[in-house]
Order: C-alpha cells, then sequence, then structure tokens
C-alpha cells in the first residue's frame, strides 16, 4: 500500500494514473479508481465509493447494502481471491480511506493526498517534492513547443523557476504560451517576474494555480490558517522553530504543533529539524490571503514580535563574543531614549560561544532580510541595532555583499525619516563593510559622516567606534599621523565610557600603526596591552585579533618562535569563530612568520592556504597580497619561476587598483628575486 503526498498541483493524479498503467499487467484482475474530493468542501462519502465500486465488481443495484458497514465487507469479500489495483485519489483522511481498503495482499492500493496519512496502517509513505528544472523545461518544451524553448532556453528556465518547478503551473504557463504563437517566451519570463500579479498570471480556461491552492486553505481550521498567513510575511528564506513562534506570539510546544499541522497537509516544507519553508507560489498565495485576511496592524504586529525575538537574540549573541562591548547594551548609547526595547524575556539564550555562531550563520539571512523589511517607522532603529548586534555577518565575509545591501538600504530608511542616531550607526557599520574592501575613499567618507551625526545625535559610542573605523582607514592610506590621531581620540572616548573591549581594539590598531612607523617596540608593547584586556574580559572574538596583531609585530622586531606560537593560536581561534578573512590572512601573515624564522616548506604551505581558504568575495588587494606571499615562499624554495608567475599576477592586480605595492613587485620583478624582501 502506497500513499503519496503533496501539496495541491504536484502532480499527484498524473502520477498515480500513470503508475497504475505501469503495473497493470501485476494485477490481472483490473484496476478500481475513484476521485475522494478530498480538498472540496464536500469530500465524497465512503458509502457511495463502495456503491460505484461493488457495481464494478458486477453487484446488481438491488444487492447492494444500504450500511457503508456491510458494503465494505461484501467488498472485501469479493476481492478476497482477486488481483485488483485500487486507485484513491486526494484522499482527505484515514477515515474516509479505511472502508475502501482490501482485505487480502492479493491486491495493490496506491492513494493520492494533500495530507499525510500516518495513521493508515501498513502504509509507506511517499512525499511528492517538485521537479527538477530539467523535467520542468521538459514538461514545458512538450507542451507549447521544442522549438520555442531551444530559442529561448534561457527564458523558459526563467518561467519554470518562476512556477516554483511546480507541475501544475508549469503546465498551465505553456498551455498559455501553446494558445499564443505570437508571444515570445521572454513576454511570459517577464509577466511572470512580478510577484504580486505571478498568480493571477497562471491561469488558462478553467485551470488557474490559485484554485488548487484555494482547495487546501479552505480546509484549514481558523488558527491553522491564521499560522498559514503570519508565515509568509517575512522576506526570509526559512524560519526557525523559535521565530516561528515569535511571529505567531505562541509558546514553542503551541508553534511546533502548528507549524507541522501545515507540513501534514503539505502546505508548509520541513527541510530539516525545526527550520520551516513555503513553497514558492504557497508564499505568494499565503501572503495574499494574509492582505486579505489580517489587518496592517495585526501584520505588523507579528513583524515587530519576530523583530524583537532576532534583536534580543543579537544582542546575547554579540555580548557573548563581545564581552565588554557596551554597543548593543540596552541601557546604553546606541539603545538611546526613546527606542523601542525588544520584550523582555523575547530571544534565545546561548549554552556557549559555538551555539551562538551555529545560530548566527544559520539564520543570516533571514536575519538581513528582517533588517531590511523592517528598516523605516517605529521599527527603523531596531532594524538598525539588529544590522549593529550582527555585523560578524559582515566582518567574517560570509554576507559581506548581502550586508552592505541592507544597510544600505536601512542608510536611506534613516535619511527619509530624517533619524540621525540611527543614520550614523548605519554610515558606521558601512565603514567598517567598505574599508574590508580596501574601497577607502567610501568608507572614510562614511566613518567621518558617522562621527559628525554620532556627535550631533549624542552618541560617543558610536563617535568612538566611527573614529577606530577611521583610524584603520587612514593607515591603510599610509597617513600615519592622521591614524595615530584617529585611533587615540577612539581610545581616550573608550575608556571615558568604560567600554573595555573598545578600549582592547584601539590599541591593537595603535600597535599596527607603530609597527608601520617603525616604533616595533611600541608596536609589541601596544598589542601586549590590547590582549591582555581582551584575555581577562573572556572575549574569544577578539583573543584572536590580539593575537594575530602581536604575532605580526613580533616577527617584525624578530621574535620568531613567540611569533609563530601567536599566529597559530590565532589562526585556530578565527577557525572556531569562523572568521573566513581572518584565517585566510593569518596563513598569511604565519607564511611570514615562518619565512622570517627560517621554515619556507611550512612557510608554503601556509601560503597556499592563504588562497585557498580565501572567501570569493575577497577584495582583490588581499588576493594581490596573498599571491605576493606566496611568490616568496616558492622563491625560498628554489621555484624561481613559479615564484615570478605569482608575482606578475600580483603587479597586475595591484596596478589596477593604483596600489603603492606595485614598485617594489616591479623590482622583484627586474632583479634576482629578493629572498630577505617578504611585503
Amino acid at each position: 500500500m502506497l500513499a503519496v503526498a503533496g501539496a495541491g498541483g504536484t502532480g499527484k493524479t498524473s502520477i498515480a494514473v500513470h503508475v497504475g498503467h505501469r503495473v497493470r499487467h501485476r494485477f490481472p484482475d483490473g484496476q478500481l479508481y475513484a476521485s475522494l474530493q478530498g480538498a472540496w468542501s464536500l469530500p465524497a462519502e465512503p458509502g457511495d465509493v463502495l456503491g460505484s465500486f461493488l457495481r464494478a465488481l458486477g453487484v446488481d443495484g438491488p444487492a447492494i447494502p444500504e450500511a457503508t458497514q456491510d458494503r465494505s465487507a461484501l467488498y472485501r469479500s469479493l476481492l478476497a481471491d482477486r488481483e485488483v489495483l485500487v486507485v484513491l485519489d486526494d484522499a482527505r483522511d484515514a477515515a474516509q480511506v479505511q472502508p475502501l481498503l482490501p482485505a487480502t495482499a492479493g491486491c495493490g492500493v496506491l492513494i493520492t493526498s494533500r495530507n499525510r496519512l500516518f495513521d493508515v496502517p501498513n502504509v509507506h509513505l511517499v512525499d511528492l517534492d517538485v521537479m527538477t528544472c530539467e523535467e520542468a523545461l521538459d514538461l514545458f518544451a512538450g507542451v507549447c513547443g521544442e522549438e520555442r524553448v531551444e530559442a529561448e532556453r534561457d527564458a523558459a528556465a526563467a518561467v519554470v523557476q518562476a512556477c516554483g518547478l511546480l507541475p501544475l503551473a508549469v503546465r498551465v504557463a505553456a498551455c498559455r504560451l501553446a494558445a499564443r504563437r505570437a508571444w515570445p517566451v521572454s513576454l511570459l519570463a517577464r509577466k511572470l517576474a512580478a510577484e504580486h500579479r505571478r498568480l493571477d498570471e497562471l491561469h488558462v480556461g478553467d485551470v488557474a494555480v490559485r484554485a488548487a491552492f484555494d482547495l487546501s486553505y479552505g480546509r484549514l481550521v481558523p488558527q491553522h490558517a491564521r499560522a498559514f498567513r503570519l508565515l509568509s510575511l517575512p522576506d526570509g528564506p526559512s524560519l526557525s522553530l523559535g521565530a516561528a513562534a515569535a511571529l505567531l506570539d505562541t509558546g514553542m510546544d503551541t508553534a511546533e504543533r502548528l507549524l507541522d499541522a501545515l507540513v501534514d497537509a503539505s502546505l508548509l516544507e520541513a527541510p530539516v529539524p525545526g527550520r520551516y519553508r513555503f513553497h514558492d507560489l504557497l508564499r505568494l498565495y499565503a501572503h495574499d490571503r494574509a492582505e486579505q485576511d489580517e489587518t496592517p496592524q495585526e501584520r505588523q504586529a507579528a513583524m515587530s514580535r519576530l523583530l524583537d525575538f532576532s534583536l534580543a537574540t543579537a544582542i546575547r549573541y554579540h555580548q557573548l563574543l563581545r564581552p565588554g562591548d557596551r554597543l548593543t547594551d540596552p541601557s546604553q548609547p546606541p539603545f538611546v531614549p526613546g527606542l523601542t526595547q525588544p520584550a523582555p524575556g523575547s530571544g534565545l539564550h546561548f549554552e556557549d560561544s559555538a551555539s551562538a555562531l551555529d545560530w548566527l550563520f544559520t539564520e543570516a539571512p533571514g536575519l538581513l532580510a528582517c533588517a531590511r523589511q523592517l528598516a523605516g517607522g517605529d521599527t527603523l532603529q531596531r532594524s538598525v541595532d539588529l544590522l549593529t548586534a550582527v555585523s560578524d555577518l559582515s566582518e567574517s565575509g560570509i554576507e559581506h555583499g548581502l550586508y552592505r545591501n541592507v544597510a544600505t538600504a536601512a542608510l536611506e530608511a534613516s535619511r527619509r525619516e530624517g533619524d540621525i542616531g540611527a543614520e550614523a550607526r548605519v554610515h558606521r557599520v558601512l565603514a567598517m563593510n567598505y574599508a574590508s574592501d580596501r574601497e577607502l575613499e567610501r568608507a572614510e567618507e562614511h566613518a567621518r559622516t558617522a562621527i559628525a551625526l554620532g556627535s550631533a545625535a549624542g552618541d560617543r559610542l558610536v563617535c568612538a567606534n566611527a573614529s577606530n573605523v577611521l583610524g584603520v582607514i587612514t593607515f591603510y592610506r599610509q597617513d600615519f599621523t592622521q591614524a595615530r590621531t584617529a585611533l587615540t581620540r577612539a581610545l581616550e572616548t573608550f575608556r571615558a565610557e568604560n567600554n573595555a573591549l573598545g578600549e582592547a581594539i584601539a590599541r591593537a590598531n595603535l600597535s599596527r600603526v607603530e609597527l608601520e612607523a617603525g616604533h616595533t617596540r611600541d608596536a609589541v608593547e601596544l598589542a601586549t596591552e590590547a590582549l591582555t584586556i581582551v584575555r581577562k574580559a573572556g572575549a574569544a572574538r577578539y583573543v584572536s585579533g590580539g593575537l594575530y596583531i602581536r604575532g605580526t609585530a613580533l616577527t617584525a622586531a624578530g621574535h620568531h618562535d613567540q611569533a609563530v606560537q601567536d599566529l597559530t593560536e590565532a589562526l585556530d581561534l578565527y577557525r572556531t569563530t569562523r572568521q573566513h578573512w581572518w584565517t585566510s590572512r593569518t596563513h598569511r601573515q604565519l607564511a611570514r612568520a615562518l619565512l622570517a624564522a627560517g621554515h619556507p616548506h611550512q612557510a608554503h604551505h601556509h601560503a597556499e592556504q592563504s588562497l585557498a581558504t580565501m572567501p570569493a568575495h575577497s577584495s582583490t588587494h588581499e588576493r594581490a597580497n596573498a599571491l605576493t606571499t606566496l611568490g616568496h615562499t616558492l622563491n625560498e624554495i628554489g621555484q624561481t619561476v613559479q615564484a615570478q608567475e605569482h608575482w606578475r599576477e600580483a603587479l597586475t592586480l595591484y596596478e589596477n587598483l593604483g596600489a603603492q605595492e606595485s614598485d617594489a613587485i616591479r623590482q622583484l620583478l627586474a632583479n634576482r628575486p629578493d629572498t630577505t624582501s617578504h611585503s
């Protein structure tokens, strides 16, 4: 006995008919088929179906019992010595199916349903998913014509993707095109690209995707229907159970029951335990229902609860990974007077930093989608604070580009609202984001604007953090005087605000400035002070940075063994905290330290790893630096030809950037490679 479950439009009936045809030779006594109309408001009565089956089996009308139980008994006795396939299409539930099941093993049963019929005995359950893209294209081409698809294959792929690879939707779209020979496929693709009208476009004649969904939605009890509607409101690709509970304003247990009921009804998917998502077209349908059946106030309240949950959890993440940093302390700026605080008790609590990191990187797309969606009105400041609390998504390199896009949208919203406090905070995170890519002109503009607006808003911590970023930017520009001034200003403000972590970061960056200025002893001392502060605070996220900077200074000071030890420990911590950019950079710095210590083969391994672990969207400058270091290690182990190949590639990248490192690389290529230069 096989039960196939799937959402409306996934092709369950077509599958049943196809399978029935393929296995008919195994059931020589024939097939019985019934549409049970389980999705309709008046599903078929088992007694009526049994009457049809009995007539098909040769029982005269007067001989058919009145009672359903008696009909079922007669039906089973007639099938006892036969081999028949019974197809029960569109079953509502187990109670409807149970009287229709043969009692002997010689018969086969194939059931389709929008619900998962767990309570049918001895049934093998199969969930019917959507098609692959190639399967969808084959179906599409089979209806509207191979030649049209081949002529505009990219447009055809866009059409089937807009249909969510749902068989019904793909067939409807293909039929629309088949009936309109003058339409290019690209025209239909453009029509379907607009989400707000997509469901209305997916109809042909009396067949419509929306109507198929209406049947499933109409069967939901009120609390399930409300959950279905509200869960469609967030723009993120999926929801955790905790986020769903906040959205629905229920406890976790109640939320899980509601969501599992929607999964069983094939209206929601659970790709992994504890996570839920919609099929794309069902999300659009559910969102339409939410706009019709929920008031604007109810929709806004649900999203506000989700933002509270996300922000409260993000603050706990930030404070666990960055203890001592008051930037996300709700009692301090930037949580300025008048800002609506996260609801008391909302959000998740973490047992350790590993679980916090798991949460951040799993939830990243949803968190950023929430921040973008709610960047405006009464929720603007909270959305900006959420961006602040999850800035590791940018700094780690995991969601660097997406983070920038969301922050840019938040900046525009802050300007529209005239909220200079929120605008200052967004300028600060954008300054950090652009500085990571060495887009220094934009980074400096954002940093200076953050300082000016933060000062006007009375937000000293934002000013201090922005001054710290400005110090890094001017350091990259080799303007050590401005860098020292900006970082000293940041350090003084952090001290005054009792922000230990900020003070440590400013000291660490001052160490970098002093090292490049040739003050090696001062650089080591500042890095050691910074490391002492972050170790005392237990800020593992920054212990790695302190070790990296001290290891770099110790390398320059000639303390090679201690430098390698610091950098090796930093590498382990960066890996643990999933800081992909800094993992790559630390491999590169270890290569330099090991070269200086006289271990070229070990250095070569780390130089290769620096390139291998570099995030795909890393800056051109980062790649050029890694290639330069790899060239030095190859030169040291005698592979001079390969070394020069890497230097030539690095030179091209530096020249495209107009970077000052170009002169040093030209010198390396013009002369016999200088094995003592590791810039």
